[in-house]
């Protein structure tokens, strides 16, 4: 219906509906599930060049996150937006497009950044069948469901979607046939012989227009770049090269070069200037890139350069651009970072206006970065020069030395994002709550030097309408000296309570802060109250601040004649808030809170018995408090509560009989409690939870019977309790688990064999249970078991017959079982098993022989046995395998005779010493056919 409704949009003809209905609307087939003929009316209605950008959609696959920016840029490269004026930006061009496409409903779940322009979007699954159908034959996804696909001669387009999986190289090569056609190539992270598939790209693929190798370690490209001249996009970020080929620099129709994540990368080509055509220059992430080169100031078409490298006092090029670089780029665009401006070598810092950044109108961001060792009077000099233009909606600035700021921020009046960290001269700011009416973030961190925010004077009731009247989040970390917002005029001496009362009455309001983190800040005292908070971090602060919003005025009147020890506050949309390491606090009650966190409060012995009245909490945390002894009895009222975490808190012993009334408590977690013996009988009765987590309780030695009928139970987690003897003999009730995790009880001497009537179990883990002797014989029962994991149980000395019983089995781990001798026979009917490790059981001498029945199984590894000698024959027929590794078996000196037929099976062997001369011995008959992988050391 928004298909059609959104075709018919804009025709305000009654004539023209009725067309519609009857010359393309009465010929989709009726009462048919099938809806992509409706569909196909929706795209067979678009302009030509929306119908190109829609069909190239094709190569994502289903649910991907599509990141509209790259989107665009392909669909750039392969001509389809395209500009009638010359005044008109391709970018904006593309960006209609695609939220013309979106408004016609092709696009969905779109993700926004902080100024309303869509970073991301998916495909609804029919609408990707639809790009499918009308692209035909000219694009292609090939994933491992398609390995065998033959390429026809009209494909255009090829993306490869193996994921982890290794992708056969000879699916690149089938390619080679239909080369001159091929204008797209999308083979970012795949797993692949990256250098080779390098070399046979550049050396065949003459017409491609975009290249995409994001992400295939590449260490290092061939200079053969010149061969795909009609090359527009390439993108090779997060790759290890260090250095670029020249012939890349002979690109003469690149438009955009993505290098981001190149962590490697120590240089730009110097004569990058000579890509007249590029567009887009995106390295975010080269933190080795020393300089940016000379003449990039030349490439005028230059809209996105997301970060300028100055050249440090260490470098020794003669090819260092300067800031005047930047002074016609006029097409910036998007986010801008300057680093490495501790020393300006192509000019004094008075000169720095060079950069002519207040032209640069289309700049959204800007991000001015210092190093540590500079001069504080010539920061302010640069700073000075590096004015912004006025529109300009973000601004962070780091490391900068000078004590005062550039008198330009108070005239970025459209400012959105401040955020000013690590410069710790800073003491002084210009007026802010005046001119940033736009402000929505502030961040301010590791000013060490600022006293106050602003200097200039205290405030009046009037100015309150005025004061950030946008300001939604507002972060301060490690500012030591920070004493208040701003410097008061107010009288001197006044105690906490009394001034809280003086400030309630006179202090402006933040109206819209909805998120306040403040950490590190043990002089902060007076700040302008945030009454419509809904999250709040609060860590080695007073808690004065808090008060002075969150306490009424007659709570604050009565305080001063008989102090109440748990007052209520008006804090009406406050849902979440972490206190750690406060000085002061009081307890509070906040009845409509539904996220409470108290951690590193070492005066907390108890919570009071009000906290019965928190009737919306959700979330109680309790943590690092060490003299924290109970949890009240009155716990059980909390009637929301969903999830409680209590951990390092060395002195509580038990928890009240109450908790069993949390009739919505879904997950319990106890950890680090030293001297916790017991948990309460009657947990049976907590029908909800399905998270239960305890570990490092070294003083508990039980579990209570009661926890077998949680029947809601899905996932039991007991880590580092290394008194726990036992498990409760009547697990069998708990019939919807479907995870447990036994680590690091080393005094646990045997499982239930209620165990094997867990009927819903998925996963079973087995660690460090160092008298583990046995596993019960009814393992085999659990039939919907896909994972076990046996881990260093040193006791365990053999698995139990009944293993075939595990026919859903698919991962089977056994490591550091120093005593397990051998495998049990019934390992070999685990039909669904796809992995098998085996680590570090130095005691095992031979695998089952029936090996081959695992039909199922692609990996096999095998390292450290030190005793195993041979392989089973049967590992040949092994139809699936396709990774065998074998590592350090040091008596293993011979593979089966028909492995070496298993052309397709990779083959790791490492530090076998034996087997590695038997290789080296028969190389050209098994090395060169199966091995891939292969180390001798």
């Amino acid at each position: 219906m928004r298909a059609i409704g959104s075709i018919l949009y804009g025709n305000n003809l009654e004539s023209d509906w009725v067309s519609f209905k009857i010359n393309k609307l009465a010929k989709l087939p009726q009462h048919q599930t099938d809806l992509l003929p409706t569909l196909q009316l929706s795209y067979d209605c678009l302009p030509s060049h929306l119908k190109q950008c829609f069909s190239y959609c094709r190569l994502f696959p289903k649910d991907h996150n599509i990141d509209v920016q790259k989107l665009i840029k392909l669909w750039m490269a392969q001509g389809f937006v395209k500009s009638s004026n010359q005044n008109e930006c391709l970018e904006d061009i593309g960006y209609g497009c695609f939220i013309d496409l979106h408004w016609r409903s092709f696009f969905q779940e779109v993700r926004k950044d902080d100024w309303g322009i869509v970073k991301y979007c998916k495909m609804h699954d029919l609408m990707h069948d639809l790009a499918i159908s009308v692209a035909g034959k000219q694009s292609i996804i090939v994933d491992k469901n398609t390995e065998n696909v033959n390429f026809c001669k009209k494909i255009c387009h090829v993306s490869f979607d193996f994921q982890s999986d290794w992708m056969p190289s000879k699916l690149l090569m089938s390619l080679f046939d239909r080369k001159e056609r091929v204008c797209t190539l999308l083979l970012a992270r795949q797993v692949i012989d990256s250098q080779r598939s390098c070399d046979a790209i550049l050396s065949n693929f003459e017409c491609l227009r975009a290249l995409d190798l994001e992400a295939l370690y590449i260490k290092i490209l061939p200079n053969s770049f010149d061969k795909i001249k009609h090359l527009r996009y390439l993108d090779l970020s997060y790759n290890k090269m260090k250095l670029l080929p020249s012939s890349i620099t002979r690109l003469y129709n690149l438009q955009t070069l993505i290098l981001v994540g190149c962590s490697e990368l120590l240089s730009l080509p110097r004569h990058l200037k000579y890509l007249i055509n590029l567009r887009h220059i995106l390295i975010d992430g080269c933190c080795k890139l020393t300089h940016m080169p000379r003449g990039l100031g030349q490439l005028t078409s230059i809209s996105t350069l997301d970060v300028f490298v100055m050249a440090d006092k260490n470098s020794k090029s003669t090819d260092a651009a300067g800031l005047a670089e930047l002074s016609q780029l006029y097409n910036l665009r998007g986010k801008l970072v300057i680093s490495n401006l501790a020393h300006n070598l192509h000019g004094d810092a008075a000169n720095s206006e060079v950069a002519n950044l207040k032209e640069k109108v289309h700049l959204q961001s800007l991000h001015l970065q210092w190093t540590d060792d500079v001069n504080d009077h010539d920061d302010e000099l640069l700073l000075g020069g590096l004015q912004p233009y006025s529109d300009l909606k973000a601004l962070q600035v780091d490391r900068y030395m000078g004590m005062k700021f550039a008198t330009w921020l108070s005239l970025l009046t459209n400012l959105v994002s401040l955020k000013l960290q690590f410069c710790r001269n800073l003491q002084e700011l210009p007026s802010l709550d005046q001119s940033m009416s736009h402000l929505k973030e502030v961040e301010l961190v590791s000013l060490t030097s600022l006293e106050y925010v602003n200097l200039e004077r205290d405030y009046s009731v009037a100015s309150r309408k005025l004061f950030f009247p946008r300001l939604e989040r507002l972060t301060i970390d490690d500012c030591p000296n920070l004493k208040g917002w701003w410097k008061r005029n107010g009288p001197t001496g006044l105690t906490p309570t009394t001034s809280m009362i003086h400030q309630n009455q006179n202090e402006p309001f933040f109206p819209c802060l909805s998120h306040l983190n403040i950490s590190g800040c043990p002089n902060l005292i007076f700040m302008p109250l945030f009454p419509n908070i809904e999250s709040s971090k609060l860590r080695k602060i007073s808690f004065i601040p808090f008060q002075q919003t969150a306490v009424p005025m007659k709570s604050i009147f009565s305080s001063c004649s008989s102090p109440n020890p748990f007052t209520p506050i008006r804090l009406p949309r406050l849902r979440y808030l972490e206190l750690e390491d406060l000085e002061d606090i009081e307890r509070t009650l906040l009845s409509v809170l539904s996220f409470l966190n108290i951690e590193n409060y070492c005066k907390l012995d108890n919570l009071p018995k009000e906290i019965a009245n928190l009737s919306s909490l959700k979330f109680l945390y309790v943590g690092d408090c060490p003299n924290f002894t109970s949890l009240p009895k009155g716990i059980g009222n909390l009637s929301a509560l969903n999830s409680l975490y209590i951990w390092r808190c060395s002195n509580l012993s038990s928890l009240p009989q109450e908790i069993a009334n949390l009739s919505s408590l879904k997950e319990l977690r106890i950890e680090r409690c030293t001297k916790l013996e017991s948990l309460p009988e009657g947990m049976h009765s907590l029908n909800s939870l399905f998270k239960l987590d305890i570990s490092e309780c070294p003083c508990l030695e039980s579990l209570p019977e009661g926890i077998s009928n949680v029947s809601s139970l899905i996932t039991l987690s007991i880590k580092a309790c290394c008194k726990l003897v036992s498990l409760p003999e009547g697990m069998h009730g708990l019939t919807s688990l479907k995870d447990l995790d036994i680590k690091e009880c080393p005094s646990l001497e045997a499982l239930s064999e209620g165990i094997a009537n867990l009927s819903s179990l998925r996963s079973l883990t087995l660690e460090s249970c160092d008298k583990l002797a046995l596993l019960p014989q009814g393992i085999g029962n659990l039939s919907s078991l896909k994972s076990l994991a046996l881990e260093r149980c040193d006791n365990l000395a053999t698995l139990p017959q009944g293993l075939h019983g595990l026919t859903s089995l698919d991962q089977l781990n056994i490591r550091e079982c120093h005593n397990l001798e051998s495998l049990s026979e019934g390992i070999v009917n685990l039909s669904s098993l796809t992995y098998l490790s085996i680590e570090k059981c130095h005691k095992l001498a031979a695998l089952p022989q029936g090996l081959h029945g695992l039909t199922s199984l692609t990996h096999l590894y095998i390292e450290e046995c030190p005793n195993l000698h041979s392989l089973p024959e049967g590992i040949c027929n092994l139809s699936s395998l396709v990774h065998l590794s074998l590592e350090r078996c040091d008596k293993l000196a011979t593979l089966p005779q028909e492995l070496h037929r298993r052309n397709s099976l990779k083959l790791h062997i490492a530090k076998c010493p034996l087997l590695s001369q038997r290789i080296n011995d028969d190389r050209i008959r098994l090395c060169s056919t199966c091995v891939q992988a292969y180390s001798s050391s």
